[in-house]
């Protein structure tokens, strides 16, 4: 009896040490930054033919690229981009190459935010900081021009989109979700069923409480095949939105294998809409 009570312990204790050890380690289970310097920024945002976008302060918060042959008094649409959890804002070129092939709807001004602690951006990640970035940053560009912006939200980047459509709607001309999730909370116990994610999470990114009176234009792009947000994650939010809608799939695709050829059915039809609200 005594050694069944100790392996009882044993487990017990094993256990807890198991969600002490996530409950430490969870925000660099979560983000996965690649960081260099302002210097290497600049330099590598001007080879890819952007430049930086600074904050208020003239400080690193992204890059931007525009169209350099557009018309005077044509129409401006930009686009802001909040990309996934590894890696930093320049390794996001595709979308400016993506948009750049959207002629129903472009030309387009892409700007591409970075999070804090990515890149050469100081401080750390978590919610607060990212969303509250975020939200500076959307509140620059309506200064700048009060026209609304397409806001792109990849994977993790879709908690800063859904904040961004609950807290400055009026700044969201749509909404365009890539690979979303409902809430961090359901993915991390989908993918350990075995911790009390409820409880431990501190970063918690609820897009479907977000979104619960977004009514704007929202347009979601699944991958059939994706193991890390699976496409099911997605389905509340479509379920329960109430203005105008676009769903696409890529069934064949998974979480890093998403095809971004503009001439890809995917994106085409997803221009089209786009061109429609304008």
């Amino acid at each position: 009896m005594k050694g069944v009570i100790s392996v009882i312990i044993a487990v017990i204790v094993i256990y807890l040490l198991l969600v002490a050890f996530y409950a430490l380690m969870q925000r660099s289970l979560i983000y996965y930054p690649y960081t260099l310097s302002t210097e290497q920024a600049h330099y590598q945002a001007q080879a890819l033919g952007g430049e930086a976008w600074l904050d208020s302060s003239d400080q690193w918060q992204g890059w931007k690229i525009t169209s350099g042959d557009q018309p005077i008094n044509s129409h401006r649409a930009r686009a802001v981009v909040f990309h996934g959890n590894a890696g930093m804002a320049l390794n996001r070129d595709y979308y400016a190459d993506l948009l750049s092939g959207f002629e129903a709807s472009g030309p387009w001004e892409v700007y591409i935010f970075e999070y804090p602690g990515y890149g050469p951006r100081p401080g750390k990640p978590s919610e607060a900081a990212l969303v509250d970035r975020a939200l500076e940053a959307i509140d620059q560009l309506m200064a700048e021009d009060a026209a609304p912006v397409l806001i792109i939200g990849e994977s993790i980047g879709s908690g800063m989109a859904s904040a961004i459509a609950d807290s400055r709607s009026s700044a969201v001309e749509a909404l365009l979700l890539i690979t979303p999730f409902d809430s961090l909370v359901n993915l991390a116990r989908h993918h350990m069923p075995f911790l009390p994610a409820g409880l431990l999470l501190r970063d918690r990114l609820n897009n479907l409480d977000a979104l619960a009176d977004y009514d704007r234009p929202l347009i979601i792009v699944t991958a059939g095949t994706d193991q890390i947000v699976p496409a099911e994650f997605a389905e509340p939010l479509l379920e329960q939105h109430q203005g105008l809608m676009l769903h696409v799939s890529q069934p064949d695709a998974g979480h890093n294998t998403l095809q971004f050829d503009p001439g890809h059915s995917t994106w085409s039809d997803i221009d089209l809409f786009l061109a429609s609200l304008q």
